[in-house]
């Protein structure tokens, strides 16, 4: 009884049509498209990374770790946190 008052109101949305009166306009269409396409290309932008990610590893793996460069590229010694300066002196008692 329910699937055929389900149906009979399907079949008469389509019997009774009103015909809409709106204007969307072109600007919204295609910031619609836009919004669209921006996703789409996210996507797959995503998977490509995804996909790309072992074979980068791969390559960092055979042509060994590189130094990393410092964002001001002074390269000095306040720069180096692997220094020996930049490191807390070892002490043999523990100050309580």
């Amino acid at each position: 009884m329910k699937k055929c008052s389900v149906l009979l109101a399907v079949a008469w949305s389509f019997v009774w049509v009103v015909k809409a009166e709106a204007y969307i306009g072109p600007g919204a269409g295609l910031g619609a498209l836009g919004a669209l396409i921006g996703v789409i290309v996210a996507v797959f932008l995503s998977i490509g990374v995804i996909l790309s990610w072992p074979f980068r590893w791969l390559l960092r793996r055979l042509r060994g770790k590189r130094k990393s460069v410092s964002v001001g590229g002074g390269g000095g010694a306040a720069d180096d946190t692997s220094s020996e300066t930049c490191r807390k002196p070892q002490s043999g008692s523990n100050p309580s």
